[in-house]
């Protein structure tokens, strides 16, 4: 449009400098403003697509996430079906069981499938569901002191306890001692185990055995 308004004047025979070169300024901003329209168009580019990679990353994450939750709640499942089968029971009927140890995975730092493993070590010792919610403490405070998983500790406890033939809280007690033994020495909690199943059988006919 301007070369074309330029023309005419210039055909008229009537040219005013100054006109003209308000023309040729207007020219160089309006191409100055293409050039820059195009800078523009590439960062609006640019900035799409690393919203899309975060979105998308964001998405992935939550994803995983999601799986994990859903991979823990299929193991959880599995072992508390375990459990009942042990006990010989329907997952139904050991309700109770299974919402303690629900709340053992959510009050210490041990998994909820980690104490349905450790339920049914006590269950294949001949423990019913109301024993185990008792015991289970025991075992969470002898695996947190020894460092242990939580089935291992409770296949020591239920061993050692009837090695010994405890009752509930002397076996809230022998895991006490067990725990102070091992903090005030170079024994391990599973040394201390192991050595109490070998007296076992002595210990037992002894008065005040722990």
């Amino acid at each position: 449009m301007a070369k074309t308004m330029k023309a005419t004047i210039e055909l008229g025979g009537k040219v005013d400098g100054s006109l003209l070169k308000s023309m040729s300024t207007a020219e160089k901003q309006m191409a100055a403003l293409k050039r820059a329209g195009g800078s523009i168009n590439k960062i609006a580019s640019a900035a799409v697509k690393a919203a899309g990679v975060a979105v998308a990353a964001v998405g992935a994450a939550t994803v995983k996430v999601v799986s994990s939750s859903i991979e823990a709640g299929k193991n959880f499942d599995s072992s508390m079906a375990q459990v009942a089968a042990t006990m010989g029971k329907t997952v139904d009927e050991i309700g109770a069981l299974r919402q303690f140890a629900l709340d053992m995975g959510k009050t210490t730092m041990f998994s909820a499938s980690q104490a349905a493993d450790a339920l049914n070590y006590m269950a294949l010792a001949g423990y019913d569901a109301e024993t185990s919610m008792k015991m289970l403490p025991n075992v969470l405070n002898l695996a947190a002191a020894g460092g242990m998983e939580l089935a291992t500790a409770s296949d020591m406890v239920t061993d050692a306890s009837s090695a010994l033939g405890l009752s509930l809280d002397e076996t809230s007690e022998l895991v006490d001692k067990m725990a102070k033994a091992s903090s005030k020495s170079n024994t391990s909690v599973s040394q201390l185990g192991e050595a109490l199943l070998v007296v076992g059988g002595t210990a037992k006919n002894v008065k005040g055995g722990t």
